[in-house]
Order: structure tokens, then sequence, then C-alpha cells
């Protein structure tokens, strides 16, 4: 089986919406980087503890070859700060 080409994209957010994926995404990995819980889809991402940056995160990957064709839906709860960073894996090719 002939390997078929990737790269990545990485966006911060903090307001919450709804946003589209990228063309041919495979894998998307989102990660709670505020103090505010946010949600992924109707996922739960809580904030990091007293200290760190980094608070829950979740990826929904695909197998080799599918394509991911959902939307991406973000909110929060209040929060000062809220921020989650999306990395998008797509198929260039």
């Amino acid at each position: 089986m002939p390997s078929r080409k990737f790269n990545i994209t990485a966006q911060q957010y903090t307001q919450a919406g709804r946003y589209e994926v990228v063309q041919n995404c495979n894998c998307i990995t989102v990660t709670n980087l505020g103090n505010a819980i946010a949600y992924f889809n109707g996922m739960i991402l809580h904030p990091g503890t007293v200290g760190s940056t980094l608070g829950d995160s979740r990826t929904i990957g695909g197998n080799e070859g599918e394509i991911y064709k959902g939307e991406l839906v973000i909110s929060f709860d209040s929060g000062s700060t809220p921020k989650v960073e999306v990395i998008q894996k797509y198929y260039t090719e």
C-alpha cells in the first residue's frame, strides 16, 4: 500500500462557536489551556491544576485513509481565560 502524505495545523480558540474542520482531516486533538471548563463536541475538558497550563485533552482519530466529516463545537463555562488548542492532522494528497 502506498504511503499517504499529511500535515498538521494548530489553532487556539478563546470564544465559543462552531468551527470548520480542515479538508481531509484524519485526526483532531483538543487541549484545554485556559482556566475554565471547556467542551469539545459535548466532551468535558477540565482545566489544568494550579501551576499548570495544560488541562485535559481529547483525541479523535481515524484509521488510515478515513476522513473526519464533522465540525468543531467549542464552548466554555465561566472563567477569566478560556482557551483551547486544536491540532488537526490532514492528508495533503
